[in-house]
Parts: structure tokens; C-alpha cells; sequence
């Protein structure tokens, strides 16, 4: 596919610097990135877009996004017919700007650089991420994309969550990016990875990397830490905010995507999960009738009935069968564990969905993980959990001993510890 723009002069990239402290720091790293914008701009944009605006980045993230050649989908909601391009992934830390829409190091003006001039919360609380209106090549260069370029200079907003604080922002669409090899590569090159195929539309299912970026005050306001090469760094959700006349800034809102989505971090299907509505009593009814629960032991369903299992751990359970329909036993509630532990006060469940290791497994713990602030979990303890989660305790990454993960015998045989089950606590 023919390649629309390319920056003039020596440098091949767009590349925004953040601050010459930031820079001289990220030298041994390789933090710039190259980044090409394209697809329906306008004059004004296209203007922007050539002005070389230079961009600071050191890695980037994963999400789910859409590419029918790859099997990837958008998710996030549709607003006009427009999708975001990834529900999930890391994020990478962007320049300030001025009202004029211009980055401090360079003066080049961002792409929808009249967003900027809206106010300073709309400058502070600023989302770039790689819209649909281009399809993306592995090194940052870019061509016409399904969706029109107009939509997105109208300040759309995103809603922004992040799981490991559960502090959420809204942000306003002000630039396009960061370019894919980012999150992945140390060097910019064209050498696809992780699914990425060029010209990629969306995000492909094991792609990891940044898929956003945001400035210093948006950073601080959800806690954020970025992306980096290594994997380390928060994984942030996305969707179109509920409110798209919202003021940007700290929102109570959280970041909840009723869409289902084939990847994210680590593969498979990962759907974002809402609240199940409805009143406690019609929830356990709905859960015991629900032919996806299987339960381990008898005294499980009276537990259910009587309210000794608590609401919070009936609505996860709800959750994981009605949206992401996976077939869970519960291999231990309150009546079959041992005391001391959250299943004492009816906040623990045991659960297994199909073989150790299996792929049903990894989807069940990959949706407790990415839903963690939405389903209030506290503990997820599993010996295997797939590529791009971690462990949990007070809803935080946590490495818990080899007993507690291993058993007491140490090995790693799919028998003993939480080998053979994944231990879901929540908060009530």
C-alpha cells in the first residue's frame, strides 16, 4: 500500500521530545521513535503533521484492536461508526503543549492541534493512541485508514482506567500514535513482530507495545507508570467515554468495555467486563441456573442461596459466566476451604476452567486480571498466568512464596499449591 507521507529532511521520523533531562537519561535506551500520521488530513493537519513535531518514547503496549487479515478486533464501543484502536495496553509518557497546540521542544504542533486550544484541561489531559483513520507499518510510517480523520479533530473523548490504582481520567484526542515498533524493538526498523502485519489496522492479538500515550499531568492523575521493553509498566483500559461533552480531567467513572476482544496481553479472548445488574437475589438465582457453573461440593449451592457467599463474589462469578462465558468449577467456596483465608468470609472462590495450563484457564485468569478494578480483586493466585498478567495481592502485582504457589512439595506438576486451580479473593 502506497505510503502517503514522510517526514522531510534528515530525519525519517517524528520524534517529540519530552525534556532534555528525560533525554539525557534515556540515551542508553533507545527511546526515539518514529512516528508518521496519515489518511484524510486536511490541509491544517497535514501542515501540523510536517511541521516535524519530535516525540519522546521508550517502548509501547498492547491492546486489541481491528485487522480482518489478522484476526484482531476493535473493541471500546462504536461512536459514529468509530472504534478505538485498543481497549488494553501500556502507555507512553507525551510533551506538554501549549494552547496552540505546539510541543515545548520543538514548536511543532500536534495533529489536531485546534483541540488544544479549548483549555488548559484539554492541554493537561491530552490522548494520543493509533486511530483508525491510518493503517500502521511496524516503523511508524502510515497510509489511509478505514475511518475519516474529520471525527477526531472534534475532541472526542476517551475514558482511561488504571486497574492497579483504580483511578480513572477523561481525555480528549489530540495526536496519532506512537509508532509500533516501540514497546517491542529498541531501534526503529520495519521488521514486523508479535502478529503485526503491514500496513496493520488496529491492533493484532499478541502484539505488545505501547498503544497510547499521555502528558505529565495525565500520567500523575491515574498513577501511571509507562511501558517499557522489559514488559514492566501498568496496562491501562480504554473506551469512549459515556459522557463525550465531559470536562477532561479525574473522573469517578470506571473503565468498563462491554466488548469482547481476541487477545490483549498474552492471547486469546479477553471481553471487558461490566457489573451484572439486577437484584442480589435474582444474581444467585442466575448463577445457579446458569449451566456454565459447576459447582464442587453440595454445601456450595446452599452457601449460594443463603447469602454466606457474599454479593461481591457472586457478581464476579455472574460476570465470568454471562460475559466472558467460560465454564468454571468451583472447586472450593466457604464450606470446603480451610479458615483463615478470604473463603472464611465468603469472599474467595476456587475455580478451574478446563486443563492446567489450557488455554480456557489462561482466558478465565486474564479476565479476573484485566477486570480487577471493575470486579474488586483483591488476591488472583495462579502458577501459570499467561503473558501480560501477573499475580495479584490487594489488587496489586504480587510474588507469593513457592509454598503458596508450588504446594508443599515444591514441584511444579499441576497437583499441589495453585497449580491446579486459580484463586480468585475480592473486596466486599
Amino acid at each position: 500500500m502506497k505510503k502517503l507521507f514522510q517526514l522531510r529532511g534528515s530525519e525519517s521520523s517524528k520524534i517529540r521530545v519530552l525534556f532534555p533531562i528525560l533525554i539525557i537519561l534515556s540515551l542508553g535506551i533507545g527511546v526515539f521513535k518514529p512516528i508518521i500520521v496519515s489518511a484524510q488530513l486536511s490541509d491544517e493537519q497535514r501542515r501540523a503533521f510536517e511541521s516535524n513535531i519530535r516525540y519522546f518514547d521508550v517502548q509501547e503496549s498492547t491492546g486489541c484492536g481491528e485487522a480482518a487479515a489478522t484476526g484482531a478486533t476493535v473493541g471500546g464501543g462504536s461512536i459514529e461508526g468509530h472504534n478505538l484502536p485498543a481497549t488494553n495496553g501500556g502507555v507512553g509518557l507525551e510533551e506538554v503543549i501549549d494552547a496552540e497546540g505546539r510541543v515545548l521542544s520543538t514548536g511543532g504542533k500536534v495533529t489536531f492541534a485546534n483541540n488544544a486550544k479549548l483549555g488548559q484541561e484539554f492541554r493537561d489531559f491530552y490522548i494520543t493512541m493509533r486511530w483508525r483513520y491510518a493503517v500502521w507499518n511496524w516503523n511508524g510510517t502510515s497510509a489511509k485508514g478505514p475511518e475519516s480523520a474529520d471525527f477526531y479533530s472534534k475532541a472526542p473523548r476517551v475514558l482511561v482506567t488504571n486497574p492497579r490504582t483504580g483511578k480513572s481520567i477523561i481525555t480528549v484526542v489530540m495526536e496519532s500514535g506512537p509508532a509500533p515498533w516501540t514497546g517491542v524493538d529498541r531501534s526503529s526498523n520495519n521488521s514486523p513482530k508479535q502478529g503485526w502485519t503491514n500496513p496493520q489496522d488496529g491492533t493484532p492479538p499478541n502484539y505488545r507495545g505501547r498503544v497510547a500515550g499521555l502528558p505529565p499531568v495525565a500520567f500523575q492523575a491515574i498513577g501511571a507508570t509507562q511501558r517499557m521493553s522489559d514488559g514492566s509498566g501498568d496496562d491501562l483500559q480504554y473506551s469512549w467515554a459515556p459522557d463525550q461533552n465531559a470536562v477532561p480531567g479525574p473522573t469517578n467513572a470506571a473503565g468498563t468495555v462491554s466488548e469482547s476482544t481476541p487477545n490483549c496481553p498474552g492471547g486469546g479472548t479477553t471481553t471487558n467486563a461490566t457489573l451484572p445488574t439486577g437484584t442480589d437475589q435474582e444474581l444467585r438465582t442466575r448463577l445457579l441456573n446458569n449451566p456454565l457453573l459447576v459447582l464442587g461440593a453440595a454445601c456450595q449451592r446452599i452457601e449460594i442461596q443463603s447469602g454466606a457467599v457474599k454479593s461481591s463474589t457472586i457478581l464476579a462469578l455472574v460476570a465470568i459466566v454471562e460475559q466472558a462465558k467460560i465454564k468454571v468449577t468451583t472447586t472450593a467456596l466457604k464450606c470446603d476451604h480451610y479458615p483463615g483465608t478470604f473463603h472464611e468470609q465468603g469472599l474467595g472462590a476456587d475455580l478451574v476452567a478446563g486443563a492446567c495450563k489450557g488455554p480456557e484457564q489462561d482466558k478465565l485468569f486474564k479476565f479476573l486480571y484485566e477486570n480487577r478494578a471493575v470486579l474488586k480483586v483483591n488476591e488472583l493466585i495462579y502458577a501459570y498466568p499467561p503473558a501480560g498478567t501477573t499475580t495479584l495481592d490487594n489488587g496489586k502485582a504480587f510474588t507469593f512464596d513457592k509454598i503458596t504457589i508450588d504446594g508443599k512439595d515444591g514441584a511444579r506438576n499441576c497437583l499441589g499449591g495453585h497449580e491446579d486451580h486459580i484463586h480468585l479473593a475480592v473486596n466486599q
